[in-house]
């Protein structure tokens, strides 16, 4: 993401209905990607152990990189190079070693021309019940019944009152 350093920056040309940026102005990044703390060590873990699975496969020649991150900060692309062979056990492992560390999200792309895996793990929480949907289901239940005694008032024979 980049901000202008001025309003002057900014020219509008009402026939084509856009901003446009002059080139000779410098931008100021202001927003710099991190991961979060505790996905960080996580995942250094489960890149330590996918390269010992790798030496101990006699995989040579693996190089590991963070090549992103993911937009909910609790995840990260994961790029491992001069792997030109993989079996589909191995990428099971792999799966395996993330989910192990914590991940709730693995996905593996591969490309065997140039030797590059990216590996895209998400350590974000498991989508839980919140405490106050019980409420939410309890109001409905209320207004279901507000709406039958009505039914009932206009019609008695058709709706009949339920206790």
């Amino acid at each position: 993401m980049y901000i202008l350093k001025s309003r002057s920056d900014f020219i509008w040309i009402p026939t084509i209905n856009v901003f446009w940026i002059l080139a000779n102005h410098r931008m100021t990044t202001v927003y710099e990607p991190t991961l979060d703390a505790s996905a960080e060590t996580k995942m250094k873990m489960a890149i330590n152990e996918i390269l010992e699975y790798c030496h101990a496969c006699e995989i040579e020649g693996v190089e590991a990189h963070i090549a992103g991150f993911l937009p909910s900060k609790k995840g990260a692309r994961i790029m491992f190079k001069n792997v030109y062979e993989l079996s589909t056990e191995d990428v099971k492992v792999w799966e395996n070693i993330a989910k192990d560390s914590g991940a709730t999200c693995c996905d593996i792309k591969m490309d065997m021309a140039s030797g590059n895996l990216f590996m895209n793990i998400d350590y974000k929480q498991t989508c839980c019940r919140s405490t106050k949907s019980w409420i939410v289901q309890a109001a409905l239940i209320i207004a279901a019944y507000g709406v039958w005694a009505q039914l009932h008032l206009i019609n008695p024979q058709r709706y009949p009152v339920l206790w």
